[in-house]
């Protein structure tokens, strides 16, 4: 992307049936900070973000039903999440803990927010350390020795399925609580310690 790349106050929406990549660097090594991006991809493609440098939106990140956003940068938006319908969030780098982790509001639709990176990862519960909000699917897939660890001391609420995709996937509650509002698959690790987990869907 050239260095002249301007996004001010836009919206960048990537729509199309095949794999895209969403950049995160200008040439020159600038971050790109995207202010509105809506993600409407369709027919089982996905569009990932790049890797160098952050995936930064500073207003509003929304997927659309059947949208697929990978995102292979460290993950730092400062607007809302808006997930409609299906949609897919893959997180693959860390989310940067700062007053909005996932988003200012989290607007969980009936989509999946997956966990997937090889390092270990917080599984944000709240925004801005006070606001709970809630996942509809939540999948966690990290490899290697990483851990993905709900937020200490808070309720990890799941309306729909928690699924912990295999052997290599490692979900643990240091001090908080787990509840399921739908199914249970449980592949992989799962360590409660002192939190409580409910399952109350059918």
């Amino acid at each position: 992307m050239s260095a002249a790349f301007t996004v001010n106050q836009s919206t960048v929406v990537v729509a199309a049936a095949a794999n895209q990549t969403l950049p995160t660097q200008e040439s020159d090594g600038t971050n790109i900070v995207y202010y509105n991006v809506t993600i409407s991809n369709t027919g089982n493609s996905t569009v990932t973000s790049g890797t160098a440098g952050t995936f930064t939106v500073s207003n509003a990140l929304q997927i659309d039903a059947d949208g697929e956003l990978a995102v292979d940068a460290p993950y730092d938006n400062d607007g809302t999440l808006t997930m409609v319908g299906n949609a897919i969030l893959h997180i693959r780098q860390q989310i940067t803990d700062d007053a909005s982790e996932l988003g200012t509001a989290v607007v969980a639709g009936s989509g999946t927010i997956a966990y997937e990176d090889d390092a270990s990862q917080t599984v944000f519960t709240r925004i801005n350390a006070t606001t709970a909000f809630s996942y509809f699917n939540l999948l966690i897939d990290n490899s290697g020795a990483a851990v993905a660890s709900v937020e200490a001391a808070t309720t990890c609420d799941v309306d729909g399925t928690l699924t912990i995709y295999d052997s290599d996937a490692d979900f643990t509650s240091t001090s908080g609580n787990l509840k399921i509002g739908g199914g249970f698959a449980n592949y992989g690790p799962f360590t409660p310690n002192s939190g409580t987990v409910t399952v109350d869907g059918p």
